[in-house]
């Protein structure tokens, strides 16, 4: 899906599947190894999954007002 805007919960969702084991198309890795921003704020999410740190251009995240009370560990893979 080349040039397919995302959304936020898109994505979230995508790195979910993965942590079922679901493989990503090169372009799936491809925009989340490019996103640069995810607002997942005000939603009902507890948790990011593992695969978070697939993110690797992420510059800016919001999660104000979400029930997550942790990071997962891939978080510290992100610069």
């Amino acid at each position: 899906m080349p040039n397919r805007n995302w959304t936020d919960m898109e994505v979230y969702d995508l790195l979910c599947r993965i942590d079922r084991g679901y493989v990503p198309s090169d372009d799936e890795r491809e925009m989340l190894s490019t996103r640069q921003s995810l607002d997942l704020g005000g939603t009902r999410i507890t948790a990011l999954p593992e695969s978070f740190g697939q993110l690797s251009g992420l510059q800016s995240l919001n999660l104000r007002g979400t029930k997550i009370t942790a990071l997962p560990e891939s978080f510290g893979q992100l610069s």
